[in-house]
């Protein structure tokens, strides 16, 4: 999983190639070591030595190379309906040792190292070929990196596994900046194209764990939701204009327990019962200051008798 996840955060900047499953080829060719087509059957026969191309009906064509069965040197996908490279991979004895990527205009947009399968360094570029961050992995956690703004001012480092990450697009607009303590992620802040805070998120081996924050433009509150590993877990507070509007109580996900809504962020107008995400119990409505009850059944909505009936029996 922490293998996955360092991937999942260098695909996030940079650009991606799918690959065509094989349900969604139209059209395979298979060459021999000598760069001679032959039939598949042919090509088998002869040791599965030379080129499988392969052209996806996302009109990505791709064209692995393989000597005695095993994929070796490189492994090339176009950009779709086209002939320029968009992915170079490149094995060695069938495993994955290198990637690099490019952009439409021909400029390198990332290059990752893998040692023994796993993520060892990764060099990404803005799309004027400005050099964007450098980051070194050991055992699959962040080590070493340095961030750079497009005029190739250092804005970010990572040493020894602690620092700030920058995340910018691929044309330098700031997107997040990221706490790394011991190689991880702890704390996420996503910015507005203003360059102001929009959410503040806490992580923990990778999930999301804690208060994340959630803000409109110009700082005005709009969420305050708590987390444990990755799931909402406890109270989550919604605002509105600035004003408190809802307190909402969730487990493992789901809203359980009690739902508050308020008025102008302070009065009460109403309580609401839940129960694995649905209405179940009393729920209170203030009007000038009486409260008026209902009650919901696994939510339908039912008298009191009903309820006491259906949920205490005697």
């Amino acid at each position: 999983m922490k293998k996955l996840a360092l991937l999942a955060i260098v695909l996030s900047f940079c650009t991606a190639c799918n690959r065509a499953p094989q349900n969604h080829v139209v059209k395979e060719t298979y060459i021999h070591k000598y760069g001679v087509p032959c039939s598949q059957s042919d090509w088998e026969m002869q040791g599965r030595e030379g080129q499988i191309v392969r052209l996806g009906k996302d009109g990505v064509t791709k064209t692995e190379t393989y000597h005695q069965g095993i994929l070796e040197e490189e492994t090339t996908y176009t950009f779709p309906h086209s002939s320029l490279i968009a992915k170079i991979e490149t094995y060695r004895g069938g495993e994955l040792v290198g990637v690099k990527e490019h952009y439409m205009t021909g400029v390198p947009s990332v290059e990752k190292v893998f040692s023994d399968g796993v993520l060892a360094e990764v060099t990404c570029w803005y799309e004027d070929g400005a050099p964007a961050y450098t980051e070194k992995y050991s055992g699959g956690v962040l080590e070493i990196a340095e961030y750079r703004t497009t005029l190739n001012e250092l804005e970010g480092r990572v040493h020894g596994g602690q620092g700030i990450r920058v995340r910018r697009s691929t044309t330098g607009d700031l997107l997040a900046k990221e706490m790394i303590e011991g190689g991880k992620r702890v704390e996420s802040t996503i910015f507005y194209p203003s360059g102001e805070p929009k959410e503040i998120i806490p992580f923990r081996d990778g999930h999301v764990h804690g208060t994340k924050l959630t803000f409109l433009a110009g700082g005005v509150p709009l969420a305050a939701e708590e987390f444990v590993g990755g799931m909402r877990e406890g109270k989550t507070t919604l605002y509105q204009n600035g004003d408190k509007v809802a307190e909402v109580t969730y487990m493992r996900g789901k809203k359980h327990g009690m739902e508050l809504r308020f008025r102008d962020g302070v009065d009460l107008v109403e309580e609401i019962c839940w129960q694995n995400d649905i209405q179940h119990g009393p729920t209170k409505l203030y009007i000038d200051g009486e409260a008026r009850t209902e009650w919901y059944h696994q939510g339908g909505l039912v008298n009191r008798a009903t309820f006491e009936r259906m949920n205490f029996p005697r």
